[in-house]
């Protein structure tokens, strides 16, 4: 058993191995969430089913709420799984570290508040991203701090080019090219720290995030 699953069951010792085998793991249990937030405490009791790759954090785990408590329009992957965040997003809060524990902490418990908040007062109380490409857009807009969705679409148009792609898997610092978004500046006094960033983030899981970003360019 691996430090990610050793540190997940360690804390929550509610959920137990369902299956494994060599592509995942599937978990099942119960989940409390009990939470507050503004002085609005919610407590539910939630069954889940999660599927954790061989290969994380290469790539990103799923959960499903099987206690059918959830409406199938809120946020929910055509695989019926929750939709957590962009990749970007998810990806960002999990740095370094990567616990199995924190994405629970982190996204999970989060994602379940908010959609029993929502219920009640019809209002998210984190805010929330768009559904499909609209949400991916508004990831990259405001981790990159770009001013407009016309600088948005800019950016990752230049961005899905060969070089910047290289740049992000291949190079140990970012190279002087003309910044991605647009400016005419250089990286080093553009957006050197996001695109920093995003290397971190990115360079050593081969995952398809880039090549989403050509599909809606």
């Amino acid at each position: 058993m691996n430090k990610f699953m050793s540190d997940l069951l360690e804390k929550y010792p509610s959920l137990t191995i369902k299956e494994y085998n060599e592509k995942y793991t599937v978990l099942i249990g119960e989940l409390v969430l009990n939470h507050e937030y503004k002085n609005i405490s919610i407590y539910k009791e939630l069954n889940v089913e999660v599927i954790i790759p061989y290969n994380y954090p290469e790539k990103l785990p799923e959960i499903h709420e099987t206690g059918r408590l959830l409406e199938e329009k809120y946020h929910i992957n055509n695989t019926g799984s929750l939709c957590l965040g962009t990749e970007i997003d998810v990806r960002w809060k999990l740095a370094p570290d990567y616990l199995l524990s924190d994405w629970i902490e982190k996204l999970v418990f989060p994602f379940f508040y908010s959609y029993f908040y929502y219920k009640s007062y019809q209002v998210s109380p984190f805010g929330e991203r768009s559904h499909f490409e609209r949400g991916i857009l508004e990831s990259i807009q405001e981790f990159f701090k770009l001013k407009n969705m016309k600088e948005t679409y800019i950016f990752i148009k230049n961005f899905s080019r060969r070089k910047y792609k290289r740049m992000i898997k291949y190079k140990k610092s970012l190279p002087n090219h003309f910044c991605p978004c647009g400016s005419g500046k250089k990286i080093h006094n553009c957006h050197k720290k996001e695109l920093s960033d995003y290397k971190f983030l990115f360079r050593k899981y081969e995952t398809n995030f880039i090549e989403n970003l050509e599909e809606i360019s």
